[in-house]
């Protein structure tokens, strides 16, 4: 119960007590996030930042891999210094950040500066005009990088539709080969170079050598994470799904949850 000020200062009259010294007669603070103890903060924020935070199920035949952008938590880091310093790294590795064009991926990258490090999932929609600015964007990335989720979609329609992209465990399954070779091969695209991810998934046969064996060889960096930790890494194929009649290509590989 709030009691005025006035009336506190004329009981402690009463009384013959110094109100500001004696912490009996003193108003309580109001409670709020601010003056919660730091370990009760960091507590909330946990709930709130959080892997799940960034699902948001979309109308699209596989939807389970299909995700929209997510900001959550992005209103608490900017409402003060303190929240900012506490919560936006938090904001930045939880959130799902979702590009329709690589353009605008790439100028929100510029615009971030060195919190591009702290990115933890990402989505670029592509298509074959376009392909030349992936390597723009994740040139973006530092070594520290620690992206660990990328979903690219790729929208262009082959003209003349080949045996399949070589990320695709049915193709590498007629050819033993492919990720033997390319794992020895340099990291030649930047989106190789990404050391942290956990979970890609890519829409579509991307017609670019690079950009495929890039892919690969974040697969078979994943695989090795989830045998390290003594784990089998989880692998999804859609191949020729028909979706307003164009055929679609699936490719998901991630490290499950223990």
């Amino acid at each position: 119960m709030h009691v005025p000020a006035d009336v506190v200062e004329e009981i402690g009259m009463f009384l013959g007590r110094d109100v500001q010294a004696d912490p009996l007669l003193q108003q309580p603070k109001p409670l709020s996030l601010q003056t919660l103890p730091s370990e009760l903060r960091q507590q909330i924020y946990s709930n709130i930042f959080t892997k799940h935070s960034s699902r948001h199920l979309s109308r699209f035949p596989y939807e389970d891999y299909k995700h929209t952008g997510c900001r959550c938590g992005e209103g608490l880091s900017l409402t003060n210094r303190l929240f900012y310093e506490e919560t936006r790294l938090l904001f930045y590795n939880h959130a799902r950040f979702a590009f329709n064009t690589p353009l605008s991926c790439s100028r929100f990258l510029d615009g971030i500066g060195p919190h591009i490090k702290h990115i933890g999932a990402l989505s670029i929609t592509f298509e074959y005009c376009e392909i030349h600015f992936l390597r723009t964007i994740f040139n973006k990335f530092p070594l520290e990088s620690i992206l660990h989720t990328l979903y690219l979609q790729y929208t262009s329609q082959h003209v003349r539709p080949g045996l399949g992209p070589i990320y695709l465990p049915s193709v590498q399954k007629r050819d033993a080969n492919i990720a033997y070779d390319i794992r020895f091969r340099p990291e030649i695209h930047p989106l190789s170079r990404l050391k942290h991810v956990r979970e890609v998934t890519v829409e579509g046969d991307i017609e670019s050598e690079e950009i495929q064996e890039a892919i690969v060889k974040l697969s078979l960096k994943i695989e090795d994470a989830a045998r390290r930790d003594g784990l089998m890494a989880r692998k999804t194929e859609v191949s020729e799904f028909m979706y307003f009649r164009k055929p679609q290509i699936l490719f998901s590989i991630g490290i499950p949850d223990e």
